[in-house]
């Protein structure tokens, strides 16, 4: 279900001020990522104002654990399970969350219970590829064109980045996982992939794709 290009209601913006207001860090802490929470939404709401950023139902914590590809040979078939956090938000953040989570490895038995490598993160040739395909499978068509997607797709990995170490500060649950250690890796991968998608973003704010008619 589509609801809008804008929605202020969406899952990640709504979802981050929840966090940063219940966070149990220092003082000093919070205000670093009360600030950094105040600059990605305001360079969202200046992207939105000139490009498309269709919202519908997503899963939002879409990665390689949340998905069940059939053993037998030929079933092309494959499952969602984890829904938890499934509401309204930005489709794009659906393929930048799978793409910022290839990093990971989560089969390590013993602590933290996961490999990370930054190399892991797709390429742009395997982010169009993952675009391409969303858009011949969504409805209503999307137009916006492929590399205005892609410079979303990088942003919206920031915003992943950002939301999940947002997550590691504000869960008061314990997990089999060393938070720790993912909180400050999330917080580091935040803080350089702002740095590596600053090209994307400063393009995203120089053109616009609001003319097609999107939905």
């Amino acid at each position: 279900a589509v609801v809008s290009t804008q929605s202020t209601g969406a899952f990640l913006k709504s979802d981050i001020k929840r966090m940063i207001s219940i966070s149990q860090c220092p003082d000093p802490v919070v205000d670093e990522w009360q600030s950094e929470v105040n600059w990605f939404l305001g360079v969202l709401a200046k992207i939105e104002a000139r490009h498309h950023m269709r919202v519908a139902l997503c899963h939002n914590d879409v990665n390689h654990n949340n998905i069940l590809i059939p053993e037998a040979e030929g079933d092309d078939r494959f499952i969602l399970i984890d829904y938890e956090y499934t509401g309204y938000n930005y489709t794009v953040f659906d393929i930048a969350n799978y793409c910022a989570e290839l990093q990971y490895d989560w089969s390590l038995p013993e602590p933290p219970h996961y490999t990370f490598d930054e190399e892991w993160l797709p390429n742009d040739e395997l982010m169009l590829k993952m675009i391409r395909v969303h858009k011949r499978v969504v409805t209503p068509p999307i137009t916006t064109p492929d590399h205005i997607m892609l410079n979303q797709v990088k942003f919206m990995i920031i915003g992943s980045e950002l939301y999940w170490a947002l997550w590691g500060i504000s869960i008061n649950t314990s997990f089999n996982v060393d938070l720790d250690t993912y909180t400050q890796n999330k917080m580091r991968c935040y803080y350089q992939k702002k740095r590596w998608f600053a090209g994307a973003i400063e393009e995203l704010l120089k053109t616009e794709s609001r003319a097609d008619g999107d939905t």
